[in-house]
């Protein structure tokens, strides 16, 4: 009776940016963005809090929530029911994004993978990482007007390229009072990584038509499977303790799948919380996930994980022309090796001088911490 379960609620149904990762980019949907009114949310939460204790509300799960024109006035729902509330966004639209952060949301995290343009494109693609700095510092700038109690926190998606502008995108999120994470580019939604897994011939197509992705990923997935069956006695928290609905108002089996088709589950108010769950268990698709131990991805193995890691981690560097085997005084000369090999590449880096990187303060401390 005291156990309390976390809802995931899409207020739309789509996203502005196609991320190589995020089944937005390429998954089955309709072409219109469909948007959840404040009197629908009212009545999946009336109907959520008289049969289940309720620990957090995330208005998002795949889609972009600022899509959504009245997502202040969804916020202010969650808050009627005094149960904490967070949001998402890539930070590319700023509508109403005053009255949102007035609003209190518990929690807002911003979505980034680069501090420059030509690494942050290569995973937000379509975005503007210019733009998304620049909405930062007005996203702090109305957070101190508003007195807003809003935690801000920026989530760093790494993925080989990326890692040395981490650092970067680190003091910069600090500098404006914001909280920093990191997470890992992943191979989503669930359904396709588990056909990677465990279908030889399938996994060959996969690879072709998703070799960008799969060569800067981090996740070792050829060693992947065979850790995680080790660990699928455990229980699985996404089918247990989560309710995830969309913008129509349908329950889906977990936050990690994506299909909306496939894996509607049914209509949140016309079943009765128990059997929800119920059926929920019974999909097909859980037992298959459950059998081979993917449920437990991230959450049970990953320091079995990291030597994999760091092998892809140091072969990448490694072909870019850092030497680990050579003292530790040496790596300020690869490092600036590198660094010139990126200003190459960089139409802004090309365009300053030698006087205006000195007035960059994160470059001055670029050597000492790129590795960190």
């Amino acid at each position: 009776m005291n156990k309390s379960y976390t809802f995931s609620i899409d207020v739309a149904s789509r996203c502005n940016l196609k991320c190589p990762s995020c089944p937005q980019a390429n998954g089955r949907n309709s072409t219109r963005n469909e948007l959840m009114q404040p009197e629908l949310l009212d009545s999946i939460l009336k109907k959520a809090t008289g049969e289940c204790k309720i620990s957090f509300i995330y208005l998002y799960d795949w889609a972009e929530p600022f899509l959504n024109p009245e997502l202040p006035e969804l916020i202010n729902v969650v808050n009627s029911y005094d149960i904490p509330c967070g949001i998402s966004s890539n930070l590319h639209i700023m509508r109403n994004m005053e009255r949102v952060i007035a609003n209190n949301p518990a929690n807002f995290v911003i979505s980034t993978s680069g501090f420059t343009q030509y690494t942050y494109s290569k995973m937000h693609k379509g975005g503007n990482i210019e733009k998304v700095k620049q909405n930062m510092q007005l996203l702090a700038e109305m957070k101190k007007r508003t007195n807003s109690r809003t935690r801000i926190e920026v989530n760093y998606i790494r993925y080989l390229g990326n890692l040395d502008e981490l650092v970067l995108m680190r003091d910069f999120a600090i500098s404006l009072g914001f909280a920093f994470r990191q997470t890992i580019a992943a191979l989503f939604p669930l359904e396709k990584l588990l056909v990677y897994l465990s279908d030889p011939i399938a996994r060959e197509e996969i690879k072709k038509n998703e070799k960008e992705l799969l060569d800067i990923l981090l996740f070792p997935y050829e060693e992947l499977l065979s850790v995680a069956r080790l660990f699928k006695r455990f229980p699985c928290s996404f089918l247990e303790d989560q309710i995830v609905i969309n913008a129509r108002c349908e329950v889906q089996l977990c936050p990690l799948v994506y299909d909306p088709f496939r894996f509607r589950i049914v209509d949140f108010l016309s079943e009765s919380f128990d059997a929800i769950q119920q059926l929920k268990r019974k999909h097909e698709f859980c037992k298959s996930c459950i059998d081979k131990g993917i449920h437990t991805l991230g959450l049970r193995f990953g320091p079995d994980l990291k030597p994999a890691v760091y092998k892809r981690v140091a072969q990448y560097y490694t072909n870019a022309g850092v030497n680990f085997r050579k003292p530790a005084l040496s790596w300020p000369n690869q490092v600036v090796r590198l660094f010139k090999e990126y200003a190459r590449r960089s139409a802004a880096l090309q365009k300053l001088s030698e006087k205006d990187l000195s007035k960059f303060p994160p470059l001055s401390r670029f050597i000492g911490n790129i590795f960190s």
